[in-house]
């Protein structure tokens, strides 16, 4: 009876150990009900829904989403309908200038929360990049500022998995 007690102790744990944050209560692998179920004002992309590189795309989109006093939208890209990452835009960006300065506030909090950055990169070249990457358990939370000029820029918060972008053939 011990033995059997330990066994579905061990596979609980199990399960609890593959559940993988992403951003704000949601996790690696969610369905898409699953997430309109924590998020019920997220909807389908009214128009041009992001498709990844890796193949994801996205089936979600959530309006209004404040950080630090910015309005943010929040796109939940699927693969194989499963969440594979969450993206943070920053709605109406101002120029390069002006989103630089929400990049370093965001840089700061997400210090904050998770400690130094594994990564900083900036460059003021003809497409002014300033980026920064935060490993986390096994999700990797990538801060992206990129802009020319006076344009808009863009502005992002990166929220995906690390063991999906490692290859499976090394």
């Amino acid at each position: 009876m011990r033995a059997t007690w330990l066994l579905l102790i061990f596979l609980g744990l199990g399960n609890v150990a593959q559940a993988q944050a992403l951003w704000q209560n949601t996790m690696v692998g969610m369905t898409p009900a699953e997430v309109q179920k924590r998020y019920p004002a997220a909807v389908p992309p009214v128009s041009h829904p992001g498709r990844l590189v890796t193949g994801a795309t996205e089936k979600l989109r959530l309006e209004g989403v404040e950080v630090g006093f910015r309005r943010f939208h929040a796109e939940f890209y699927f693969k194989n309908d499963r969440l594979a990452q969450v993206t943070l835009g920053l709605d109406d960006p101002p120029g390069f200038s002006g989103a630089e300065i929400i990049f370093t506030t965001l840089l700061d909090q997400l210090r904050t929360k998770y400690g130094p950055e594994f990564s900083l990169h900036r460059d003021r070249g003809g497409l002014a990049t300033n980026e920064a990457t935060w490993h986390h358990g096994e999700t990797s939370i990538n801060l992206m500022c990129l802009g020319v000029g006076s344009s808009p820029a863009v502005l992002n918060v990166i929220y995906r998995s690390m063991a999906a972008e490692r290859p499976s053939n090394l």
